[in-house]
Protein backbone atom coordinates (compact mmCIF):
# COMPACT_ATOMS: atom_id res chain seq x y z
CA UNK A 1 0.00 0.00 0.00
CA UNK A 2 1.48 3.61 -1.08
CA UNK A 3 1.41 6.24 1.09
CA UNK A 4 -1.87 8.16 -0.84
CA UNK A 5 -3.64 4.32 0.17
CA UNK A 6 -2.22 4.91 3.60
CA UNK A 7 -3.69 8.45 3.70
CA UNK A 8 -6.97 7.76 2.22
CA UNK A 9 -7.33 4.53 4.37
CA UNK A 10 -6.44 6.90 7.60
CA UNK A 11 -9.55 9.02 6.78
CA UNK A 12 -11.98 6.50 6.25
CA UNK A 13 -11.10 4.84 9.14
CA UNK A 14 -11.37 7.91 11.13
CA UNK A 15 -14.90 8.43 9.63
CA UNK A 16 -16.24 5.08 9.96
CA UNK A 17 -15.34 5.09 14.12
CA UNK A 18 -17.07 8.96 14.31
CA UNK A 19 -19.77 8.73 16.48
CA UNK A 20 -21.05 11.68 16.52
CA UNK A 21 -20.54 14.84 13.58
CA UNK A 22 -20.89 12.90 11.17
CA UNK A 23 -21.98 14.81 8.64
CA UNK A 24 -18.94 17.36 9.27
CA UNK A 25 -16.90 14.62 9.56
CA UNK A 26 -17.60 13.28 5.93
CA UNK A 27 -17.34 17.07 4.32
CA UNK A 28 -13.90 17.67 5.72
CA UNK A 29 -12.92 14.17 4.59
CA UNK A 30 -13.98 15.33 1.00
CA UNK A 31 -11.95 18.06 1.74
CA UNK A 32 -8.50 16.19 1.97
CA UNK A 33 -9.30 14.06 -0.18
CA UNK A 34 -9.45 16.89 -3.12
CA UNK A 35 -6.20 18.35 -1.55
CA UNK A 36 -4.43 14.81 -1.70
CA UNK A 37 -5.51 14.50 -5.13
CA UNK A 38 -3.84 18.02 -6.15
CA UNK A 39 -0.21 17.09 -4.03
CA UNK A 40 0.57 13.63 -3.16
CA UNK A 41 3.08 15.46 -0.85
CA UNK A 42 0.50 15.78 1.54
CA UNK A 43 -0.09 12.24 2.15
CA UNK A 44 2.36 12.16 4.93
CA UNK A 45 1.23 15.13 7.04
CA UNK A 46 -1.98 13.44 6.78
CA UNK A 47 -0.43 10.22 8.39
CA UNK A 48 0.52 12.23 11.25
CA UNK A 49 -1.12 10.99 14.31
CA UNK A 50 -1.97 14.70 15.88
CA UNK A 51 -3.99 15.29 12.38
CA UNK A 52 -7.15 14.05 12.67
CA UNK A 53 -10.38 14.66 11.37
CA UNK A 54 -12.19 15.29 14.64
CA UNK A 55 -9.41 17.49 15.37
CA UNK A 56 -9.94 19.72 11.76
CA UNK A 57 -13.50 20.16 12.76
CA UNK A 58 -12.55 21.42 16.43
CA UNK A 59 -10.27 23.57 14.86
CA UNK A 60 -13.06 24.86 12.83
CA UNK A 61 -15.57 25.28 15.37
CA UNK A 62 -13.11 27.15 17.59
CA UNK A 63 -12.13 29.60 14.74
CA UNK A 64 -16.05 30.05 13.80
CA UNK A 65 -17.25 30.44 17.36
CA UNK A 66 -14.02 33.34 17.69
CA UNK A 67 -15.73 34.91 15.02
CA UNK A 68 -19.15 35.08 15.46
CA UNK A 69 -19.27 38.26 17.47
CA UNK A 70 -23.09 38.61 18.52
CA UNK A 71 -24.62 36.20 16.23
CA UNK A 72 -26.25 32.99 17.89
CA UNK A 73 -24.77 30.64 15.09
CA UNK A 74 -22.03 30.42 13.01
CA UNK A 75 -21.18 29.99 9.20
CA UNK A 76 -18.31 28.58 7.47
CA UNK A 77 -17.86 29.82 4.00
CA UNK A 78 -16.38 26.53 1.66
CA UNK A 79 -13.68 28.86 0.63
CA UNK A 80 -12.75 29.53 4.30
CA UNK A 81 -12.96 26.16 5.56
CA UNK A 82 -10.66 24.73 2.93
CA UNK A 83 -7.96 27.38 4.10
CA UNK A 84 -8.72 26.13 7.81
CA UNK A 85 -8.39 22.40 6.85
CA UNK A 86 -5.13 22.90 4.63
CA UNK A 87 -3.10 25.09 7.83
CA UNK A 88 -4.73 22.66 10.52
CA UNK A 89 -3.16 19.62 8.52
CA UNK A 90 -0.03 21.53 7.75
CA UNK A 91 -0.23 21.85 3.93
CA UNK A 92 0.12 25.44 3.73
CA UNK A 93 0.39 28.89 6.16
CA UNK A 94 1.32 29.11 9.60
CA UNK A 95 -0.25 26.30 12.27
CA UNK A 96 -2.33 27.68 14.46
CA UNK A 97 -2.02 28.88 18.01
CA UNK A 98 -4.44 27.32 20.02
CA UNK A 99 -5.55 23.43 21.09
CA UNK A 100 -7.93 22.85 19.15
CA UNK A 101 -8.63 20.04 22.36
CA UNK A 102 -9.45 22.75 24.73
CA UNK A 103 -12.45 23.57 26.11
CA UNK A 104 -13.87 26.92 24.49
CA UNK A 105 -14.89 29.10 27.72
CA UNK A 106 -18.47 29.67 25.96
CA UNK A 107 -20.18 33.39 26.35
CA UNK A 108 -23.69 34.94 25.89
CA UNK A 109 -23.16 37.69 23.50
CA UNK A 110 -25.11 40.99 24.41
CA UNK A 111 -27.94 40.68 22.58
CA UNK A 112 -29.02 37.61 24.38
CA UNK A 113 -28.23 38.56 27.11
CA UNK A 114 -30.96 41.45 26.62
CA UNK A 115 -33.45 39.08 25.42
CA UNK A 116 -33.06 36.93 28.60
CA UNK A 117 -36.53 36.99 30.84
CA UNK A 118 -36.31 36.67 34.74
CA UNK A 119 -38.24 34.02 35.82
CA UNK A 120 -41.02 34.36 37.96
CA UNK A 121 -41.07 33.69 41.52
CA UNK A 122 -42.62 30.28 42.40
CA UNK A 123 -44.04 31.98 45.77
CA UNK A 124 -46.63 33.37 44.23
CA UNK A 125 -49.71 31.59 43.20
CA UNK A 126 -52.18 32.65 40.42
CA UNK A 127 -55.57 33.05 41.53
CA UNK A 128 -57.76 30.26 39.89
CA UNK A 129 -60.29 31.24 36.89
CA UNK A 130 -63.85 32.74 38.21
CA UNK A 131 -66.28 29.69 38.30
CA UNK A 132 -69.19 31.90 36.36
CA UNK A 133 -69.30 31.93 32.79
CA UNK A 134 -68.93 35.85 31.49
CA UNK A 135 -72.83 36.91 30.56
CA UNK A 136 -72.37 36.83 26.88
CA UNK A 137 -70.97 33.34 26.79
CA UNK A 138 -72.77 31.11 24.73
CA UNK A 139 -73.45 27.43 26.06
CA UNK A 140 -73.61 24.99 23.37
CA UNK A 141 -74.57 22.08 25.70
CA UNK A 142 -77.22 23.43 27.54
CA UNK A 143 -75.72 23.83 30.87
CA UNK A 144 -76.93 27.16 32.20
Amino acid sequence: MDIMEQAIYKLDTELEKATADRGYLCAINQIVRMLLIEDENYADKVLEEKNTLERAYKTMRHIAQKNRGTATCVCIAPDEAQDIIGRFYGFWGDPFDFDPDEKIKQTIPAAAKQRLIPAAKKDKLMPPPAASKPADQISLFGEV
